[in-house]
């Protein structure tokens, strides 16, 4: 405690000397050093708070009289700030939230992992509600005794795989123990607010304390592999990296990730640039999700020595995505290399992103923006576009069987599910229907739609966007209106009549031959904005019906004679079975 103090008094000495420049720089920055080497070992947490807090400030005003003589025969490290505290106090200012409070990387040197920007879930509460909100139900078969508890629900959880091509760590129980016996601590499981379980980051909490080692008894073996590098504390003892969390890559290995870019440029001061960049796939045979829109700048006037020198905006498709970007760069030194500055860095795009992904990108500059352009332009950017990219989970239509075909009298109906499981998604099928229901004359076509999230509360258009039947378009921007879950928390059931909805109702349509077997083909897609209560757990789920029926006009009735006829036959087979044969 003594060589404590002592180096507090030290401390407290050079800091006032460095105030008044009475000392060299090199010595102030060993100064600074030693403040934060005391503030990790103090024994006083007020000393640890706040004298780490800034090396530059005196802890102590120097004073004329003998009350600051008496201040420095403080013996509690604590009071050593007490001027300091004050001035704190009547400012209120408070140290700097880390990194994990804005959902940011906070394990300092280690490998940058996505897991964990979500780390701090003690201090970032907005990683408890990642997933949602699920209202709590309680379980009816839940009783007191022992002998008669219903089974909690995380038995019944089964985390995801990864697999193949990775290897996951597991919920309930988590695995603690290796082949070999060992025990590795690994990042603990929780359930968010939506109802998902989850594994946390697992930060290493040893390493203050590890540092204190070190610093005390000059022991550097003290220190475990994750104080170099935090990923190393995501695998358990089989080799199994931590389950990936809500947003992260990882939960993506089947997919591809794809980048294109493009050039955005103009030439006179103040001018507006826009140019047309088709994101890295094909709509046709491939489905994307989590694009990400960059756009990098060449410095150019952009110094803002004298305000306004800065990019006004940045659209995408007429939505502003950013709004006075100032780079503060110039382009004037040509023997300076001009880095690209980003105004708009890995931004979502998939709710601007239109079906053909065609992006429409344009950029403004002010008319300050005039000199030191960039192979002649006062602005030049870079936008550039990332997608995860995968094929289109294609089903072949020899595998695809309608639900049901009968047929009754001169009635022949066909039936089949249209459905897709994810939002604003596209299904297309093909109904088979037989030449005995074709041969029977007119074919029509019905589609019922089970309500999911259409209810268009939000503000978002939740809607299906269209019904193709044979390439073309039948019907668009349908409006189904109800939505079942929503409904029923807010207490007001729906009834079975209002479940359904008619899409389409008794569309003719023209039966293709084939082989003897005619096909209709049939497509149908929702909004991006239809996202929940799914049914059956699709969010379009439609069945369509083709019902082909014989003109009551071509309905033959057998005329007596033959009736009579018919009977006279079946009673001479009858008889020739007895031995009987009438002559």
């Amino acid at each position: 405690m003594a060589i404590f103090q002592t180096s507090v008094t030290l401390l407290l000495v050079l800091l006032q000397a460095c105030s008044h420049e009475a000392i060299d720089d090199d010595v102030c920055d060993q100064t600074s050093l030693l403040q934060t080497s005391l503030a990790m070992a103090s024994p006083g947490k007020a000393f640890a708070s706040r004298a780490a807090s800034s090396a530059h400030r005196a802890v102590i005003a120097p004073r004329e009289d003998a009350t600051a003589a008496a201040a420095l025969q403080e013996h509690d490290s604590s009071a050593l700030l007490q001027t300091h505290v004050s001035s704190e106090a009547i400012g209120g200012s408070m140290p700097p939230n880390p990194a994990n409070w804005f959902g940011g990387f906070s394990e300092g040197e280690s490998t940058y992992n996505y897991d964990a920007t979500l780390a701090g879930r003690n201090i970032n509460k907005q990683i408890n509600v990642m997933d949602g909100w699920n209202p709590a139900q309680k379980n009816p078969f839940y009783m007191a005794g022992p002998m008669e508890a219903a089974v909690r629900a995380p038995w019944f959880q089964e985390s995801k795989s990864g697999g193949e091509k990775e290897a996951w760590q597991t919920f309930y129980p988590s695995e603690k123990t290796t082949m070999a016996g060992g025990r590795t601590a690994v990042g603990e499981w929780f359930e968010g607010a939506g109802g998902t379980w989850q594994q946390a980051y697992k930060s290493d909490s040893g390493i203050t304390n590890a540092v204190r080692k070190v610093l005390h008894n000059h022991d550097a073996q003290h220190l475990s592999a994750s104080w170099f590098d935090d990923s190393v504390a995501q695998v358990d003892g089989f080799g199994r990296e931590k389950f990936p969390a809500l947003g992260s890559p990882r939960n993506y290995f089947d997919w591809e990730e794809r980048s294109v870019n493009t050039s955005l440029t103009c030439k006179a001061p103040g001018c507006s640039a826009k140019v047309s960049l088709v994101a890295p796939f094909n709509s046709k045979t491939e489905m994307y999700k989590n694009c990400r829109l960059s756009v990098f700048f060449h410095p150019t006037d952009f110094d803002d020595q004298y305000a306004g020198e800065n990019v006004e905006w940045v659209q995408v498709n007429d939505r502003n995505v950013s709004a006075k970007c100032r780079p503060y760069a110039a382009g004037c030194n040509h023997s300076a290399s001009r880095p690209l500055i980003p105004c708009v860095s890995d931004i979502p795009i998939d709710l601007l992103m239109p079906e053909n992904g065609d992006l429409k990108i344009a950029a403004k500059i002010p008319d300050v923006v005039d000199e030191c352009p960039y192979n002649g332009n006062m602005l030049s950017a870079v936008p550039m576009v990332t997608c995860l990219v995968a094929p289109k989970h294609t089903t072949s239509h020899a595998r695809k069987k309608a639900l049901s075909t009968s047929l009754l009298d001169s009635t022949c109906v066909t039936k089949m599910p249209l459905q897709c499981a994810t939002k604003g998604c596209a299904s297309e099928i093909v109904i088979p229907v037989n030449s005995t229901c074709a041969g029977l004359g007119s074919c029509m076509l019905s589609i019922e739609v089970q309500q999911t999230d259409f209810d268009n509360q939000d503000g978002t258009l939740e809607l299906i966007e269209y019904i193709k039947v044979d390439g073309k378009e039948v019907a668009s921007k349908l409006k189904p209106g109800k939505n079942p879950c929503k409904s029923q928390w807010g207490g007001k059931k729906l009834k079975a009549s209002e479940m359904k909805f008619k899409a389409i109702s008794n569309h003719v349509v023209n039966i293709t031959s084939l082989l003897e077997i005619g096909r209709i083909h049939v497509e149908g897609k929702i909004s991006r904005h239809v996202d929940e209560c799914a049914s059956n757990g699709y969010l379009f789920d439609a069945e369509a019906t083709v019902t082909c029926k014989a003109p009551s006009s071509l309905v033959q009735v057998p005329a007596v004679s033959d009736l009579q006829a018919a009977t006279d036959t079946r009673a001479r087979r009858q008889l020739k079975m007895e031995g009987r044969t009438q002559r």
